[in-house]
């Protein structure tokens, strides 16, 4: 079993930050499906258990502060405790992104696969997956795409969960990550919660705002400033369901400090403006 990027271990911390939750229909064991364009999240992580494998192009993904770059036929588990961001894309870039609930994991993983129902693992579990399991493994996503009930796809994720620990277990190509700097980890964590400016940032990680601001672009490939935006976006998509707030309300609860700054950046993130993104929610 592969079970690259040893090394600094996730911090502690980790464990007690925002769990985001995944839109998985009722009745439905887990979800799965092809991402592609260049929308990005946040630091986050979530209940289910994931596995991304990229079928085209090239990406870096950040796990708790370790970074490690895609590649076609890379296979790389998410578990629960982890900490992940997308982030460095190519405009090619495309993979496959499937979720387990817990409550189902349990039931379908025994023996080796036990070690899938795992919290917080040791390592990384990300390796290049053989020639041969990477195309059966295309194949049954994309005939699991035509399944129309629920029972068929519930059946089908369990097979699916099975097939991709065993592709992943027989892969003899682990892929190696790199570590991120603590106070980068620690800054993108504080961000996701709280909206602090660069000058209390920086004392709260340890780094002059300037050493700060570099390194963090260096690592994450993304500018705070950017990323302050993309986080405040993040919070108002998740809390505003067009009635409880006004759009001006809203935007200043997630943090924005004008207008102006929540307009485009609501634009950036879903193609919408702000009254747009109202409408569509009122309609919900």
């Amino acid at each position: 079993m592969s079970q690259a990027a040893e090394g600094v271990p996730a911090l502690v911390s980790n464990r007690v930050s925002v769990v985001e939750k995944l839109d998985i229909p009722s009745g439905c064991d887990g979800s799965f499906w092809l991402h592609r364009g260049a929308a990005r999240s946040p630091f986050h992580r979530h209940e289910e258990l994931e596995i991304n494998i990229c079928v085209a192009g090239s990406a870096t993904y950040v796990v708790d502060n370790r970074r490690f770059a895609l590649a076609r036929r890379t296979a790389l588990w998410l578990f629960p405790g982890q900490n992940h961001l997308l982030v460095e894309r190519s405009q090619d870039f495309a993979m496959w992104i499937a979720v387990w609930k817990p409550g189902p994991l349990e039931l379908s993983c025994r023996g080796a696969a036990a070690a899938l129902r795992a919290q917080m693992p040791d390592s990384t579990w990300i390796a290049r997956l053989e020639s041969d399991d990477m195309y059966r493994l295309e194949a049954l996503l994309a005939d699991l795409c035509r399944c129309q009930d629920d029972d068929h796809r519930n059946a089908g994720l369990s097979w699916l969960l099975m097939e991709c620990f065993t592709a992943w277990k027989r892969s003899g190509q682990p892929v190696a990550g790199h570590a991120v700097h603590p106070a980068v980890e620690r800054a993108a964590r504080i961000l996701r919660d709280e909206n602090l400016k660069m000058p209390e940032l920086a004392r709260r990680v340890g780094l002059s705002p300037s050493r700060l601001s570099r390194v963090f672009h260096q690592q994450i490939g993304q500018t705070l400033t950017g990323y302050r935006l993309q986080t405040m976006t993040e919070r108002f998509l998740n809390s505003y369901d067009g009635r409880n707030y006004s759009l001006t309300e809203a935007a200043a609860l997630a943090g924005f400090g004008s207008y102006a700054q929540f307009h485009r950046a609501l634009l950036v993130r879903t193609g919408r403006n702000p009254s747009q993104h109202r409408e569509r929610m009122r309609a919900l």
